[in-house]
């Protein structure tokens, strides 16, 4: 802003330029986010360590007061609650526990996780109070949570879970907040696909160092057996 006056220096007007800088700083929250989950899954030693830090950067940074990851077991063909986050809320933690000790199972109607997962595509929920179907809608709106949004894990293309988050406000549908969660499924799923990669490939050389050992112990055995045939026949022809 600046001032114009006149020539005995008394204001006259003023002039100002204003600049909408909120694309900007949205640019700014999504790489910093993307940075942050880089960061910490190239760090990460297991599963089970990095992915309840993802989901607490996902919440903290766009303003989430719960998030959960929801994995499949594919021999009951169910989903379950495997790790979570939530902001220090007696009634939001209530909500958490409440969602922990639940089972998804494909085909029913109302579930924000399995909707995710009988689409394979991310669901969003802009008003808690108007999805009459959703499983958690009373328990949700007791907890103070008015939102939610949920996106598919895939690994080698395979459906290995679904992250969900609930929020206190009412959210219109926001594609920005889509595209981050597209790029974080995208991030974990390399993530859980190298660490299976690397378990794979760790049993494989116990394998080998298990068969090198029993084949050394077979050797010593034989080796063993062959020494006290020879004495044994030594023996017997003196």
């Amino acid at each position: 802003m600046s001032i114009v006056r006149d020539d005995a220096d008394n204001p006259q007007y003023v002039i100002s330029i204003v600049e909408d800088i909120t694309e900007c700083k949205q640019v700014e929250q999504r790489q910093a986010i993307e940075h942050a989950i880089t960061l910490l899954l190239a760090d990460a030693r297991s599963i089970a360590e990095a992915l309840p830090r993802v989901i607490q950067i996902m919440c903290d940074s766009l303003g989430y007061a719960y998030g959960a990851r929801w994995g499949f077991d594919s021999k009951e063909s169910v989903l379950r609650s495997i790790e979570s986050w939530c902001a220090a809320d007696p009634a939001v933690e209530e909500f958490r526990r409440m969602s922990t000790s639940r089972v998804e199972t494909h085909g029913k109607p109302g579930g924000l996780n399995r909707k995710v997962w009988a689409t394979i595509a991310p669901v969003w929920i802009a008003d808690v109070a108007q999805e009459a179907t959703l499983a958690r809608r009373e328990a949700a709106l007791r907890a103070g949570l008015h939102s939610a949004f949920g996106f598919p894990i895939l690994v080698g293309g395979e459906f290995y879970g679904v992250m969900e988050f609930f929020g206190r406000e009412v959210r219109p549908r926001d594609e920005r907040v889509l595209e981050i969660a597209r790029t974080v499924s995208t991030q974990i799923g390399q993530f859980i696909g190298r660490k299976q990669a690397e378990a794979a490939l760790r049993k494989a050389h116990d394998d080998l160092v298990h068969k090198a050992e029993e084949l050394a112990r077979s050797n010593d055995e034989l080796q063993q057996f062959a020494y006290v045939a020879s004495h044994d026949l030594r023996s017997r022809c003196a």
